[in-house]
């Protein structure tokens, strides 16, 4: 079977997604991006991950397979070293300010989100011309959503110098290519799968996965079966803290600003150089999620 092609143009920087909880309190999505040629290296380091392993594509829900987990453990890490990709995980809580609104829309509130994440993406990149693959099984109005994007400014990054000489520098976000594929068809999408479930994971289960890394950290080389854990969570949770935990541990070895102890979750204190958590907060009081009486004809509120 003929490999899917994910963008064209040496020029052009790429977007994989995929969400984690959409029907859930805590929701997330992940957006692992970089320029055209990084994310088909990273792509090719995910499928060959895959391979080694004998599994088909790297799910956060599945994590208790040693074979996915080792596919994932091996996908992290290309990701960590490749040196022009970057992973941003966006979260937000249902029961903040801004999601409790009578007749809130679940659906357009997502797609706003996603709005809000591909955006922050293009700024942080500083880039103009970029391709967009979000995971296959999710409802999306990709249409809408591109139009939305393209109408959009954003704020050019001017990389090497000390501060910015002329104020913002604003520029047009352009997505030329909006597909949904399948992470079996296209690996590094497990990879955003990973990221978005894993702190997800560690913002409804937080203590425990503090507890878990803190029991890891002082019994080296245990595996996660053997580690102390308390008698009511399952092999899967177990597994998830575990994921959860190594995640941590490889962004600190990489001095990335990763923390989870202060904060009983994955976070980042700002911006980073390769991964951001941005935990969702309300704005003000004008920030409020969409409503199913909104007005016809747009998916954003």
């Amino acid at each position: 079977m003929k490999e899917p092609s994910i963008g064209r143009d040496e020029e052009t920087h790429v977007v994989v997604s995929d969400e984690s909880g959409i029907d859930q309190t805590i929701q997330s999505v992940c957006f692992v991006a970089g320029p055209w040629g990084a994310i088909r290296n990273l792509n090719a380091a995910c499928k060959k991950s895959l391979a080694d392993a004998d599994t088909s594509e790297i799910k956060f829900k599945d994590i208790d397979d040693a074979r996915k987990r080792r596919a994932a453990e091996t996908g992290l890490r290309a990701l960590l070293d490749c040196p022009h990709c970057r992973a941003m995980v966006l979260s937000w809580d249902l029961r903040d300010s801004r999601h409790q609104v009578n007749r809130r829309d679940n659906d357009s509130n997502f797609h706003r989100m996603l709005f809000h994440g591909l955006r922050s993406v293009a700024d942080w990149f500083g880039d103009v011309e970029w391709h967009w693959y979000h995971d296959k099984s999710t409802a999306l109005v990709q249409t809408e959503l591109q139009a939305f994007l393209n109408n959009t400014r954003g704020y050019k990054a001017l990389s090497g110098l000390p501060f910015d000489l002329f104020g913002n520098v604003r520029h047009t976000i352009r997505f030329t290519k909006v597909e949904q594929r399948c992470s079996k068809d296209v690996a590094v999408i497990g990879l955003a799968d990973l990221l978005a479930g894993a702190v997800r994971h560690s913002f409804v289960d937080g203590h425990g996965c503090v507890e878990a890394y803190r029991c890891r950290g002082g019994q080296q080389g245990l595996a996660f079966e053997e580690m102390a854990q308390p008698v009511t969570a399952s092999r899967g949770i177990i597994a998830k803290r575990e994921m959860v935990g190594r995640i941590r541990e490889e962004c600190g070895r990489r001095s990335l600003g990763v923390s989870l102890e202060s904060t009983s979750r994955l976070s980042t204190h700002k911006k980073g150089s390769k991964i951001w958590i941005w935990h969702y907060e309300p704005q003000g009081e004008y920030d409020k999620a969409p409503t199913k009486d909104r007005q016809l004809g747009t998916p954003f509120g």
